[in-house]
């Protein structure tokens, strides 16, 4: 048995993902839409890391500072990811009806004038391949070419970011449940991926000075994330719409109700207790654990946010999981690289 481990220890990436890309086509066959949503959530969990490690390079680049020297390596690395991760959304913008259910069931949409110039399978396509093709070259641009980044297209790419992220927001993530409206989601999405990044660069193990600097990052993320979510709840609570009650309520299972108190922990709750003392603060081996509990943390909201509109099964879940594996099949099969002492390399 241990030489089977030992053997699956030593095959290539690019192999297992193709042995989870096999995986995820048996169970297409027995459930064609479950595995379509299930790579549609891995990639909304996936897309944390590398979109924030873009943002805090074109943040960086604007403002300076030695944390960004220390963290290029790992936030160049993780913006290298995201063509792959962007694949995983393919198959749902192929198949969109499979996805959301406006598409398949128009009757959830109330206003036929906004479903004429804006819910529709074409625009949400459009929508989705700009995005991401304007997050790509974000992060290929941030990643490979820094000395092409001036601090006036590192500016322009923020805002083009804050523009698309609001249409990504919604398309993605709000219109799985049409009749749900949050006008904060955006930007406390944005704080997700931004806290995800630093997690990354924490859990990367940065030492020196820069690790007292990415976990005093991670806790301005941490509680903007936290109070953004808490407003987004108050305001649903107070205005007591069915439409909002019954989202909510989606989520109230034993689950849901667990998932979201995990959620606080360690993605809030860690980050800030971590931050309250200096040798906490600058320990490289405390941040990395807070590093690691907070892409957690983001990846659990997402599925918060998204799983129960699907009332996902074994075949969903399994499609999750696997969607990890694909992906680092993709980003090796694209081409990895590293970055050391300022110069990227292929390997």
């Amino acid at each position: 048995m241990s030489a089977v481990f030992s053997c699956l220890a030593r095959l290539d990436r690019r192999y297992l993902g193709l042995i989870a890309a096999g995986l995820v086509l048996a169970l297409a066959i027995l459930d064609q839409a479950a595995v379509i949503r299930g790579l549609f959530a891995g990639f909304l969990v996936l897309l944390a890391v590398p979109t924030g490690a873009t943002l805090l390079l074109l943040i960086h680049r604007l403002t300076g500072g030695e944390w960004g020297k220390a963290a290029r390596p790992a936030l160049g690395g993780a913006a290298l990811l995201l063509p792959a991760v962007s694949l995983l959304a393919l198959p749902a913008l192929l198949l969109p009806g499979d996805v959301f259910r406006w598409i398949a069931d128009p009757s959830t949409i109330r206003h036929e004038d906004v479903a004429h110039w804006y819910l529709n399978a074409p625009g949400l396509v459009l929508r989705s391949a700009l995005t991401l093709g304007l997050w790509n070259v974000l992060a290929l641009l941030a990643a490979l070419a820094p000395h092409r980044l001036s601090k006036a297209l590192a500016g322009l790419g923020l805002l083009l970011f804050g523009l698309t992220v609001s249409t990504a927001a919604m398309d993605w993530v709000l219109l799985l449940d049409p009749r749900f409206k949050s006008t904060a989601f955006a930007m406390s999405w944005s704080l997700a991926f931004l806290l995800a990044g630093a997690g990354w660069v924490a859990a990367s193990g940065v030492g020196g000075k820069a690790t007292g600097d990415i976990a005093k990052l991670l806790v301005t993320f941490a509680l903007g994330l936290l109070y953004l979510d808490l407003m987004q709840f108050l305001v649903a609570y107070d205005g007591n719409l069915p439409d909002q009650a019954a989202w909510y309520l989606r989520r109230a299972t034993p689950f849901g109700v667990t998932a979201i108190g995990l959620v606080f922990v360690s993605a809030a709750l860690l980050p800030f207790v971590a931050s309250l003392k200096g040798d906490w603060r600058n320990s490289a081996r405390i941040q990395r654990i807070v590093g690691i509990s907070a892409i957690l943390g983001t990846a659990l909201r997402t599925l918060w946010w998204t799983a129960p509109e699907w009332q996902p099964g074994p075949v969903f879940w399994a499609s999750v999981l696997l969607s990890g594996v694909v992906a680092l099949g993709l980003a090796q099969a694209l081409g990895r690289a590293r970055i050391r002492g300022g110069r990227l390399h292929a390997v």
